[in-house]
């Protein structure tokens, strides 16, 4: 992983995105409109066809490129599979810790370190 990836992607995904910007899953495209990210966003969500007015993707495979980095709002270890160079792991408010060692196992097997561990 590079260090431009974390600090300056070209490129996100977020897996678990929601169309509710007050969601764990909504805030990062929230906020990544609201203070101008100029990166494509890649929201993740299989339910959804579009998010926050951006097309969703049913998966991080089905991206155009492999996101420089991939917010996981939801726990899992697609986005390590798919690539990404990058992670940050968001967790909800009372979110189980038990959480980020599954992530954090997953990351260390597929070889892609997280960036960052951010408690909502």
């Amino acid at each position: 992983m590079t260090l431009r990836a974390a600090l300056a992607p070209r490129s996100i995904a977020v897996i678990g995105a929601s169309d509710n910007p007050h969601k764990v899953g909504g805030r990062p495209i929230l906020y990544m409109k609201r203070y101008g990210f100029r990166g494509a966003i890649y929201p993740i969500n299989p339910g959804r066809e579009e998010v926050q007015g951006l097309k969703a993707f049913k998966a991080i495979g089905e991206t155009p490129e492999a996101p420089d980095l991939a917010v996981i709002a939801v726990a899992g270890e697609e986005a390590v599979r798919a690539g990404a160079v990058g992670q940050q792991l968001q967790e909800d408010d009372g979110a189980e810790d038990a959480e980020e060692p599954v992530v954090a196992e997953a990351v260390v097997r597929h070889g892609a370190p997280p960036v960052s561990v951010a408690h909502g």
